[in-house]
């Protein structure tokens, strides 16, 4: 518990210096400070140096970049599971959503990031005019399409928590 509050005190007080830059000082360090911060965690061949990742950050890297990586814990909002590559991240990932009653019928279908014409998760294991799918199963009615690469798994999960209007809220985290 002091660690966590020693982390908030240091992070009010990076925030309270960063509210006196003007606005152009602001944009000068933020570049600084994600071009800086990506360097750093990109390891030899190009893989994503392990770590605890926001989906924000995971968000940020390139799909070759984060195709060399494989995830093996899963933060939802508290709750850990622990995951062996990115099908049982999502699997996981929907699976926690659904325990925490965000995924009734009014919720569905969810829609993949970018490509309105797909379901990323459903009620039923179809996709709309007979597009090719991998449905997997999630508990008694949901059905998960996990047929994407990482990246589209990550905007996938993004697309969930923008659709249920979560984002922000629902803390998600990715261990590597």
């Amino acid at each position: 518990m002091e660690d966590i509050m020693e982390d908030a005190a240091h992070w009010n007080e990076i925030v309270k210096q960063v509210s006196q830059l003007g606005r152009e000082e602001k944009k000068e360090l933020l570049k600084q400070l994600t071009t800086s911060s990506k360097k750093q965690k990109i390891g030899k061949g190009g893989k994503i140096a392990s770590g605890r990742y926001s989906l924000e950050e995971l968000e940020s890297f390139s799909a070759e970049e984060l195709s060399k990586s494989e995830p093996t814990l899963l933060e939802i909002n508290g709750t850990r599971k622990h995951v062996h590559n990115w099908t049982s991240l999502v699997l996981a990932f929907v699976t926690q959503l659904s325990i925490d009653g965000f995924l009734h019928d009014s919720a569905l279908p969810i829609k993949i990031r970018g490509r309105s014409e797909k379901y990323f998760i459903s009620r039923e294991p179809v996709q709309p005019f007979g597009r090719k799918a991998d449905f997997r199963k999630v508990g008694e009615s949901l059905y998960v399409d996990v047929k994407y690469n990482a990246y589209s798994h990550i905007n996938n999960l993004i697309s969930a928590l923008e659709s249920i209007m979560i984002k922000g809220v629902y803390k998600v985290f990715i261990t590597l």
